[in-house]
């Protein structure tokens, strides 16, 4: 069966990336209007240099002399300096503010998107590795930049001196202007019949860098147990296997381009020897004047040179816009772990935690089924039980990291469907049997639950968690940086920071998942 090829979802990308456009709509009138004056005026350069070699042969024809000469070529010399003064001008504002506008409108998206991609469900991080993730995010706004610039400089320009090009050329002679339209359709047809196929390879292509990012997220992230299992070899050839792949494939694609690159010159000197053939007939005939000829060459360099930009900028496009898609994906992605309509605040929290006959399972398979306890507010209740037997899952529960298959979580009565995500967590302090820690240091890591807090606050919480008295043996005290992911301190030590952290917090709600297991007993 003929596989179905890729496609890009161009209405969804657009609603993605408009947003952060539609509202600097005054910068972008500014590109659209100094693009609009610099084509216009250089259009002008051909006209004037053809009128110049007009003016100097009919000088010679009539033997003028110097003086006279030049009194009628000087008016047409000084309005070709203006011409390249004010074009220069046009061109540095057009340029600033497409990119100006377009770091901005890339700014604001980063954020969101970022912020999108965070409030993914678990499920999503669980199955697709960080470094693929990592990489979507990287390329997309990259790509949306590249786009958006391209977009302007290339295609925009590009139409505006083809139609200027055009326009003036049928003006000044219908015959040249036909004569130069000759290459035109085949250069479409030469690149729509390649782009058809760079869009299906170039997907997988970015899909083999995806996995090759996760393959380096994951090591760097599990970077302990691939030194005590000497894998760095291992993976380093299964990264590099992953890029030879999409090598492979991208060197396809640029063969193809290369391939289409030439035949577009082929078909232009073609196009560019036919119009000076052409123009040499109507010279000698009469019809045509040697100055309106070399007009006419210049014109063609717009016409063919405009076409040429755009196609030859087209395959970056077509990376970027299947970069864009794959992103739109994610964007549009709607987590199940979201607030209902007027769901409430949790406020004045107790702390009662009930399971009423909770069921849960990860596909087709139960994790816990038909779970019922009650835990009055203020009591302490210790759940027991063999290894994958549910006690993180129950814990993932209470956050709302997930929802019940069946059954319900209540705290102080209150179904946590029915509560605002944000402010279910904020009252339940939660500390895992493995704590992660952010490259920064012990400070910023322990203010993570109350960035406010003072530095006095900081340390009663550490001492609370008995994690002063080794913080305050390292070089920095609390302003040791602890290395990516905590490296730089034992599991012990992890865990009183992730006490620390919570006891800063003091919420009502205390849930400890084996958050002591790193620790001795006494």
């Amino acid at each position: 069966m003929k596989k179905e090829a890729y496609k890009v979802n161009y209405l969804a990308v657009w609603n993605m990336v408009w947003p952060y456009f539609r509202t600097r709509w005054m910068l972008f009138t500014v590109v659209l209007i100094t693009g609009f004056i610099s084509a216009g005026l250089l259009i002008a350069e051909p006209i004037i240099y053809g009128r110049i070699i007009d003016l100097i042969l009919g000088s010679v024809a009539e033997n003028a002399s110097l003086d006279q000469s030049i009194r009628l070529i000087g008016p047409f010399l000084i309005a070709w300096i203006c011409l390249v003064i004010i074009v220069s001008i046009m061109d540095a504002l057009f340029s600033y503010s497409v990119w100006y506008g377009t770091n901005k409108a890339v700014g604001d998206y980063l954020k969101d998107a970022f912020y999108r991609m965070l409030h993914l469900d678990l499920k999503r991080f669980s199955e697709e590795k960080s470094g693929s993730l990592i990489r979507r995010l990287g390329e997309t706004w990259g790509a949306i930049f590249n786009s958006v610039s391209n977009g302007f400089e290339t295609f925009y320009i590009a139409i505006l001196r083809l139609m200027f090009g055009l326009s003036f050329g049928f003006f000044l002679d219908w015959r040249m202007g036909l004569i130069s339209l000759i290459p035109i359709p085949l250069t479409l047809i030469v690149g729509y019949v390649h782009t058809r196929y760079a869009r299906n390879a170039q997907d997988k292509v970015n899909k083999e860098y995806e996995k090759m990012d996760g393959i380096f997220g994951d090591a760097i992230s599990n970077i302990s147990s691939v030194k005590s299992f000497v894998h760095e070899n291992i993976l380093a050839r299964k990264a590099s296997n992953r890029y030879n792949k999409a090598n492979t494939i991208q060197n396809k694609v640029n063969w193809y381009w290369a391939g289409t690159s030439s035949a577009f010159g082929a078909i232009f000197a073609g196009g560019r020897l036919i119009l000076f053939a052409a123009g040499t007939v109507f010279v000698i005939q009469g019809s045509l004047t040697l100055g309106t000829m070399i007009t006419f060459l210049g014109f063609v360099s717009f016409i063919f040179g405009s076409v040429r930009m755009m196609v030859s900028t087209y395959p970056n496009m077509v990376k970027d816009m299947t970069r864009m898609d794959r992103m739109q994906l994610l964007w549009h992605e709607v987590p199940t772990i979201q607030n209902k309509k007027n769901a409430a605040k949790l406020r004045n929290v107790k702390g009662e935690m009930i399971f009423e006959n909770v069921s849960f399972k990860y596909e087709n398979t139960y994790v816990i089924k038909d779970i019922a306890f009650e835990v009055p507010a203020g009591k302490v209740c210790a759940i027991v039980g063999e290894s994958g037997s549910g006690k993180s899952t129950m814990s993932k529960l209470m956050l709302r990291f997930m929802d019940p298959t069946k059954g319900s979580v209540r705290i102080d009565g209150q179904d946590l469907r029915d509560l605002t995500v944000d402010s279910v967590r904020k009252s339940i302090g939660f500390v895992m049997q493995e704590n992660m820690l952010f490259h920064d240091t012990i400070l910023s890591n322990i203010r993570l639950a109350r960035p406010s807090a003072s530095e006095k606050e900081v340390i009663a919480a550490a001492k609370r968690a008995q994690a002063h008295d080794f913080i305050k043996k390292l070089p920095k005290g609390y302003k040791s940086k602890v290395g990516e992911r905590g490296v730089k301190l034992s599991g012990g030590e992890r865990q009183r920071i992730a006490l620390a952290r919570v006891f800063l917090e003091d919420p009502p709600i205390l849930v400890l998942d084996e958050a002591t297991s790193a620790l001795d007993s006494k």
